[in-house]
């Protein structure tokens, strides 16, 4: 690889931001969503960290990347520091500059899917699309990583971390975010306690898997089906957002006065990406159609 002054016991990486890139993209291709990686043990991920800080810290400021104390043998290093010419990166900062480009490679490998579920006579689900943002959690995906990440993004933690919960349930009063911390689990949404199970059309059934972000839009029925290896997820609402409640889909449903209140719920930033996320500009152009549709339908 020409971006390579050489491979041996100590690696030059030349200067180019491309290299931080390609770097990225081959060190994760094969681990599209990696748990636990052990960045200090693995020789990949301290050229990773050491390219990423390239790329970060500035074209002008660093001519070459000297990476120290390889160990081709067992493929390990020995704590140590980073030298940047003259400069030196501590391993405290090294960790982060690793942390960071494993970020950007999972960022890189992200996934928004949308669904848009159509009322039940039991359930007033949400012309506001659900979203399922794929490989959206920093890793390692923790209890601590997780909450930090979703609340830095205007999202408030509730409760503990939650199993698989089998109930069907909505909350017409505020919208909910679900980051999945591990396992993996099916997922049956839009369908009440009342609506017809032998119906295999009914709601949408889809696997949701540790490092997903969930957001159910304020009115959408969800619970869980079945679940495998320990899944367990936190659960958030908008900050700010009032005391929820929780409906079970068991009764007939007043639309016109359920969607009404869900309707009003505000339209929150993105759990992901905050403000500069995809959340409000979907879910505002949902709005404008379905208000412009119901405006059309009274003409």
């Amino acid at each position: 690889m020409a971006f390579y002054a050489h491979l041996s016991s100590t690696h030059i990486i030349p200067h180019d931001p491309m290299y931080a890139i390609w770097a990225m993209r081959e060190a994760f291709k094969e681990r599209r969503a990696p748990t636990n990686p052990r960045f200090e043990g693995e020789r990949d991920q301290w050229i990773l960290a050491a390219a990423q800080f390239v790329l970060w810290g500035g074209t002008e400021l660093f001519k070459h990347v000297l990476v120290p104390g390889l160990d081709d043998e067992r493929k390990s290093l020995q704590p140590g520091l980073l030298c940047f010419s003259e400069y030196r990166l501590s391993l405290r900062r090294w960790r982060f500059w690793t942390r960071r480009a494993f970020e950007m490679a999972v960022e890189d490998d992200r996934e928004l899917e949308t669904y848009t579920l159509p009322p039940t006579p039991h359930v007033p689900n949400s012309p506001l699309p659900v979203l399922v943002y794929r490989n959206a959690l920093p890793a390692p995906v923790t209890e601590t990583s997780t909450q930090r990440f979703i609340e830095g993004n205007g999202w408030s933690r509730q409760g503990p971390v939650f199993p698989a919960i089998p109930k069907r349930h909505f909350h017409p009063n505020v919208h909910e975010c679900y980051g999945i911390l591990r396992g993996s689990s099916q997922v049956h949404l839009g369908v009440g306690t009342s609506d017809n199970n032998n119906n295999p059309a009914a709601g949408l059934r889809l696997t949701l898997r540790a490092g997903d972000v969930v957001v159910h839009p304020a009115g959408t029925a969800h619970s869980n089906v079945s679940d495998e290896d320990e899944y367990a997820y936190l659960a958030f609402f908008p900050a700010g957002s009032p005391r929820w409640r929780s409906e079970d889909g068991s009764k007939p449903l007043d639309l016109r006065a359920v969607r009404a209140e869900t309707l009003a719920v505000p339209i929150p930033k993105d759990p992901v990406d905050g403000v500069k996320g995809d959340l409000p500009g979907l879910w505002g152009e949902a709005m404008g159609r379905y208000t412009a549709e119901k405006r059309g339908a009274k003409l």
